[in-house]
């Protein structure tokens, strides 16, 4: 996981890249799960705003995984 303001884009961004194992879980799944999201304009100020965009993200796609 990796977060913070980037100058070069002008954006705020986290991203996240985790490989997930739950072996018992429908009869095993495993998949890994690289995300990124970015708000508008450079400032750490921001991290909080990207944070909660990246958890809708995550809970999307999780929803749709399993």
């Amino acid at each position: 996981m990796g977060w913070g303001p980037s100058e070069t884009r002008g954006t705020t961004e986290v991203v996240v890249l985790a490989h997930v194992c739950l072996p018992h879980y429908q009869g095993g799944r495993e998949f890994t799960v690289s995300a990124q999201v970015a708000v508008p304009k450079a400032d750490e100020s921001l991290l909080p705003a990207a944070g909660k965009k990246m958890q809708r993200l995550l809970e999307k796609s999780m929803n749709k995984l399993l």
